[in-house]
């Protein structure tokens, strides 16, 4: 084989390191190639490896400080060095590379982009730790919300945290975009406000939620804790905010309800009721004697005030009614009305309330008292 035969091929197989030089060229890095010595990369691999396991080390000795800050306890300076873990990462990793690339040799304009670059890394850092600092405000708010009766600074807490740092994304964003990229924001302003105009029109179901909430704040239907039912869900509601409201059904599910519905829907919020009520009503035949009711009547009030089903009536405000109310059809009506305290909880109501069906049941066989067949039951509203 001639060398004259070989020289297509070996040019089949250099085009392309040709290709990436011409490239290379193109971005400016050419003479970076040529010109950095070996060490040089050497010392940016370095540079790099350094930065990432320092900051593995920060944000460890961060997270080790806020944990024993809280054990002692100092809350806010446990947030405050919780904040700041991942953002000193970033930068330890910004000055690992920082370092690193001072020893690679690049042209002016290839040196001019690095450098944005390192300096977009450190203004981000110190953003990130602002933001993740809001936490602190909303820490002071629970604070101040703790020594008040009012539900209202419970809901704004929420509120306040998320438009924070909202506004510290939109002061970021503008503060890197005129001193780290020497862009006039004058004109991205205009445009904000011509795309805001766009957006408002598109976006009206979230200016109602919006003010939905406005309206949940001001008019007070419910609060964080307060037990609702609205649109078939029952459950307390666990957050209030700027789009939603999150509540917990009793069955555990996680409902998010937009908050425009609340506008023009009711609401039941059971949390605000004054007593629990429950009935029960007795359909008994016809032909019982007139001794028989009475014994039974006496018998039940007399079960119901003894110191096994005593508790948690309130004797004084609302004790248990136990009476006979009317004569319906072929029917004999006993009602036995009872009032728990709204702050019972639900399954200790149903539990005591079992007993009372359980003693219920035991007086009327004890009195020899029964109850009408099913053909003979007149429907009877619950009072």
């Amino acid at each position: 084989m001639h060398i004259s035969d070989s020289l297509p091929i070996l040019a089949q197989v250099t085009r392309p390191f040709g290709e990436f030089e011409r490239l290379l060229e193109k971005l400016g890095m050419g003479t970076m190639v040529h010109d950095t010595p070996w060490w040089g990369w050497v010392a940016l691999l370095g540079g790099i490896t350094a930065g990432v396991i320092a900051g593995k080390i920060a944000a460890e000795l961060f997270r080790a400080a806020a944990d024993r800050a809280t054990k002692r306890p100092a809350l806010a300076m446990a947030t405050i060095l919780r904040s700041a873990a991942t953002p000193a990462s970033l930068m330890c990793i910004s000055v690992g590379l920082s370092t690193g690339l001072g020893f690679i040799f690049m042209g002016g304009g290839l040196k001019a982009v690095v450098a944005k670059v390192i300096t977009l890394l450190y203004v981000v850092t110190v953003g990130w730790f602002f933001f993740n600092l809001v936490d602190l405000v909303d820490l002071a708010m629970h604070s101040l919300a703790s020594k008040t009766n009012s539900h209202l600074d419970d809901q704004l807490a929420p509120l306040v945290r998320k438009s924070l740092r909202i506004f510290l994304v939109v002061i970021l964003g503008l503060f890197i975009a005129q001193n780290v990229f020497n862009q006039d924001i004058t004109a991205w302003l205009a445009g904000l406000g011509i795309a805001g105009l766009a957006v408002s029109l598109a976006a009206q179901d979230s200016i109602k939620n919006l003010f939905g909430s406005i309206t949940i704040l001001l008019d007070k239907p419910f609060a964080v804790g307060d037990r609702i039912v609205f649109d078939g869900f029952d459950g307390p509601v666990e957050e209030i905010g700027f789009r939603s409201t999150k509540m917990r059904t009793l069955e555990g599910e996680l409902v998010t309800v937009p908050n425009a519905k609340f506008i023009d829907s009711s609401v039941k919020n059971v949390a605000r009721r004054g007593m629990l009520t429950k009935a029960i009503v007795l359909l008994i035949e016809s032909d019982t004697s007139p001794d028989k009711i009475e014994l039974l009547v006496q018998a039940l009030r007399t079960a119901l005030s003894g110191s096994e089903l005593r508790q948690p009536f309130d004797w004084e405000k609302a004790p248990p009614r136990v009476y006979f109310d009317e004569i319906r059809g072929d029917n004999i009506v006993v009602r036995v009305s009872l009032w728990y305290p709204a702050t019972m909880q639900w399954w200790a109501l149903n539990d005591h309330f079992q007993a009372v069906n359980l003693r219920v049941v035991a007086e009327l066989q004890a009195q020899g008292v029964h109850l009408a067949s099913p053909t003979k039951t007149v429907v009877l509203p619950a009072r």
